[in-house]
This record gives structure tokens, C-alpha cells and sequence, in this order.
């Protein structure tokens, strides 16, 4: 009989800023866009701590478990794992 394996997952979690702790997760193919934008998802706050971020900040290309990163001409850059 097969084994009830964990479906692969890709998590991202929010480590600093009002929304520290916060989580993201994937469990399936699909792309979408990180920013202040109000079509984004994750979509972050449009406020004066998040101005760094772009309106449509970066692309994510996920397919658990592995993830693309494509940043969006953004004015501060994308940065991942430090």
C-alpha cells in the first residue's frame, strides 16, 4: 500500500517588521507577486514602515519544493536568506 507521504511544501515566513512571524505557504504549483500592490499576494501593508517595499516588489515561481525568486526592477532590490 502506498504511504501517506507530506505533500511537498514551500514556506515563507515574514522574520522582521510589524508582521514578524508571519506565514506563507504553498502546497501546489503557482506564481504570483510579492508587494504593496492591492492585486498582490503576499500583499504587504501600504504604509509608511513598508515603503521599501515596491508596489510590485518580486515574482514567485513556486512549485514545491522548489521556489524562483525574480525581482521586479524593485528601487531597494530582493534579498533571500540574508
Amino acid at each position: 500500500a502506498p504511504q501517506n507521504l507530506p505533500l511537498p511544501t514551500v514556506t515563507l515566513t515574514l522574520e522582521s517588521g510589524p508582521l514578524k512571524g508571519r506565514k506563507f505557504q504553498f502546497t501546489s504549483r503557482t506564481t504570483c507577486v510579492i508587494g504593496r500592490g492591492k492585486d498582490c499576494y503576499p500583499q504587504m501593508p501600504n504604509d509608511p514602515s513598508h515603503q521599501t517595499i515596491s508596489r510590485y516588489h518580486c515574482f514567485l515561481d513556486i512549485n514545491p519544493p522548489a521556489i524562483r525568486v525574480r525581482d521586479l526592477s524593485s528601487r531597494n532590490g530582493t534579498f533571500v536568506n540574508g
